[in-house]
């Protein structure tokens, strides 16, 4: 218990220094200019995924911040929709992805919650600010016929139980 407790607080102690020399040089080149003030065909920002840690104290099943990431680009909205690519998380005021490689995450070999595998197989986060996950689900293309979509994952009843 005590090792847990000592990997969180390094995890911790390691994604607070790396966020702030990342905010000191996304600063110095200009990327936080640019996360306010990109236009919608620039508005996905593609983080590459250095590390990870679940927090015991953090019950959150899909969180951003049990990531370590760096800028990678910025890229279009559209990059949501490749096949590879899944909604992780979402809040008021953004949109997070996950880029899994070729994995299925629907797979229950995997793990029996997606939210699990998606969190071991990620490669990159695509966070997207809330006004263009809007408009990029606007463009998405339904067929005209009655349609029930239903996910072939494995559940326990244990979602009730999340605070949001």
């Amino acid at each position: 218990m005590k090792l847990f407790k000592v990997n969180d607080w390094i995890f911790f102690l390691l994604k607070t220094v790396l966020n702030i020399i990342q905010s000191i040089t996304w600063r110095y080149y200009g990327i936080i200019e640019q996360l306010r003030k990109n236009p919608y065909d620039r508005s996905a920002h593609v983080c590459k995924i250095w590390m990870r840690n679940k927090n015991k104290s953090n019950h959150k099943f899909s969180a951003q911040c049990k990531f370590i990431y760096f800028h990678k680009d910025f890229s279009n909205p559209c990059i949501v929709l490749n096949d590879n690519i899944s909604l992780y998380s979402l809040n008021e005021k953004e949109a997070i992805f996950v880029d899994c490689g070729n994995v299925d995450i629907f797979n229950s070999k995997h793990d029996s919650f997606v939210y699990n595998t998606q969190y071991q197989y990620a490669i990159n986060l695509i966070i997207m600010p809330i006004a263009s996950f809007k408009q990029i689900s606007k463009e998405v293309l339904l067929p005209k016929i009655p349609m029930v979509h239903v996910a072939n994952h494995g559940r326990c009843g244990s979602t009730l139980f999340e605070t949001i």
